[in-house]
């Protein structure tokens, strides 16, 4: 296999030592490069966890923000402050948020906050459920919700009859067969 020298090496491990015991990668001579996160499609992994991720969306979103505000001040009537809406910042929250959407609480809670202070700016004048049942938001996520099932629902239809999974998984780690028994996992705990 060859590999891209602009490849990078990221390390995840749970050990409590430090990891500097493992061999460092080399591409033509040159060491590649060890980091703690990088950015991939613009989704940034860092060690398994989404706050680097969800500090740069959130930046991003608050930047945005700010042109929904400066045009209600110029006057731009809701309904269209709410396209602008859907348009800059939520396109920006959601971008690729099935492969990041397993969150924490808190995590979750500073992009719900950005959503609260975004229709607190559309709509100064109602209350969070208000302003969300008014801009319809609601009816988005309702389709949003909507397509997940479909897709979800989708069957797959095999072109042959014959099947290539294992149909029966446990048999892979029966703990009386001699491949379980020199499993590295279970050999070395």
């Amino acid at each position: 296999m060859q590999l891209n020298p602009k490849c990078k090496e990221m390390i995840i491990s749970f050990l409590k030592h430090n990891h500097t015991c493992f061999v460092p990668i080399f591409i033509s001579g040159f060491p590649v490069e060890l980091v703690s996160k990088f950015k991939l499609l613009t989704v940034i992994l860092s060690n398994l966890t989404w706050r680097a991720h969800v500090d740069y969306v959130l930046k991003k979103a608050k930047s945005r923000l700010y042109a929904i505000w400066k045009l209600q001040r110029t006057g731009l009537n809701q309904p269209d402050l709410v396209c602008v809406y859907c348009s800059l910042l939520r396109t920006c929250l959601e971008y690729a948020s099935p492969s990041w959407a397993s969150l924490s609480a808190t995590l979750s809670e500073d992009i719900d906050s950005l959503q609260r202070r975004a229709l607190r700016v559309i709509y100064p004048d109602l209350s969070y459920m208000d302003a969300f049942i008014i801009s319809r938001l609601a009816d988005v996520n309702l389709v949003i919700i909507h397509l997940f099932n479909i897709v979800k629902e989708a069957s797959y239809d095999p072109i042959h009859e014959y099947n290539l999974r294992n149909n029966n998984p446990n048999k892979l780690f029966n703990p009386r067969t001699e491949r379980f028994k020199r499993f590295v996992t279970i050999k070395y705990s």
